[in-house]
């Protein structure tokens, strides 16, 4: 008897949970679309999210949806000052039901260091009255056809780089299109004859004679400056005597 008891209790107590209503955690999905999987410069963007009650409940909450930094909402009030701008929304769902909330994103000026990667869009969130938290699915976006960069910094001379607009990636007298006419003992392929004077040896040479000669003949001036005031100190010591 007793065992049959205890039986009954048990089955007693699963259907007691069962008949427990789904939790508030698994009562709200969230799917978050975009409206192209590529952008650029001048581009827009829909942005759509889906949020479904699942649950057996009334919900009530707040969406929230960050978005780039670098783009702005259409028709749309945003705190424009803020370091992590985003949109909000009152939501209000019966059981069972789907709402869609939708903008659109435009792209002026996209960095030029995101071209030809791949952008993942922040999640967008909601928060129910209750208190508990949802997110939504992951999602990214393909940056192209962005204009080249003058510097990539990426420590080679690339096309469109030089010395002057990347002194990161080419040195001062490499090969990059660039002038460079300093004396630094190296000749500068890119310089025209007669501009780089270390591209000129009989010029470098004899400018480093030149330069050595005049060194010379200051000693030389030097020494016998010096000779000449000891010669006529010590003559004037000598009549000083006498």
């Amino acid at each position: 008897m007793r065992f049959k008891t205890r039986e009954k209790l048990a089955v007693m107590l699963i259907i007691y949970l069962l008949a427990i209503p789904a939790s508030a955690g698994s009562s709200i999905e969230i799917d978050k679309m975009l409206s192209n999987n590529s952008l650029t410069n001048g581009d827009n963007l829909s942005v759509s999210i889906f949020v479904t009650n699942s649950g057996n409940e009334k919900t009530e909450g707040v969406l929230t949806d960050l978005f780039p930094q670098f783009s702005s909402p259409l028709a749309m009030n945003y705190d424009r000052n803020s370091m992590a701008p985003s949109i909000e929304w009152n939501a209000s769902l019966e059981p069972g039901e789907k709402k869609e909330f939708r903008y659109v994103l435009s792209f002026p000026s996209i960095p030029r260091t995101l071209n030809k990667k791949e952008y993942p869009f922040p999640k967008a969130k909601f928060i129910a009255s209750s208190g508990e938290e949802y997110q939504s699915n992951s999602i990214a976006v393909l940056i192209e056809g962005l204009p080249q960069m003058d510097c990539d910094y990426d420590f080679v001379c690339d096309d469109g780089e030089n010395f002057k607009n990347c002194p990161q990636d080419c040195s001062s007298s490499g090969k990059d299109g660039y002038c460079n006419p300093i004396k630094n003992s190296v000749c500068d392929p890119d310089c025209a004859s007669g501009l780089d004077r270390d591209c000129d040896t009989n010029s470098a040479i004899s400018h480093d004679k030149s330069e050595g000669y005049l060194g010379y003949l200051f000693v030389i001036v030097l020494v016998i400056l010096i000779s000449v005031f000891i010669y006529k100190k010590r003559h004037y010591d000598k009549n000083e005597s006498k």
